[in-house]
């Protein structure tokens, strides 16, 4: 839990009612769900005058991604795939960013889609030093289950 809390103050989300909303949902998936969550990713964009927006939180297991919607409205929904059905082609790209650090005006995109049994698409995007924790989350949980999706539809 609190590499969770570090990695949501990282992404400017450091107390008050978000922080709040964010804790419930995490604590509700990781009690009703069979893995443990490993790692947490905040897709997020910024505006013009600096403000970060919140899209949807992913939640990453050994096998699965929970992806919650619309995490800071009233309604809890989330979508669970595993990796075999979740990653089957992915596209980045990036802003000013040189995928080893990443600056305040950096900016990366990883888009994500299975063809294979379910039309299922993941749209990760971070801003600043989120980059870093995007491409780390790239580089652990869906570059090296790519190769799994092909090598089990080929």
């Amino acid at each position: 839990m609190r590499r969770f809390e570090k990695y949501l103050a990282e992404v400017g989300i450091k107390e008050g009612p978000i922080l709040n909303r964010l804790t419930t949902i995490y604590n509700i998936c990781a009690g009703s769900f069979h893995e443990e969550i490993i790692e947490i990713f905040v897709s997020e964009i910024k505006n013009n005058d600096g403000s970060r927006v919140y899209e949807h939180v992913s939640l990453f297991t050994e096998n699965y991604i929970i992806d919650i919607v619309e995490p800071i409205g009233n309604e809890i929904q989330w979508n669970v795939a595993s990796y075999k059905k979740a990653f089957g082609w992915a596209e980045l790209s990036s802003f000013n960013f040189d995928f080893e650090k990443a600056n305040d005006d950096s900016k990366l995109k990883v888009l994500c889609r299975n063809f294979l049994e379910m039309n299922l698409s993941y749209s990760f995007k971070a801003t600043g030093t989120n980059c870093n924790h995007l491409w780390s989350i790239y580089k652990e949980h869906i570059q090296r289950n790519l190769s799994k999706v092909n090598e089990k539809s080929g």
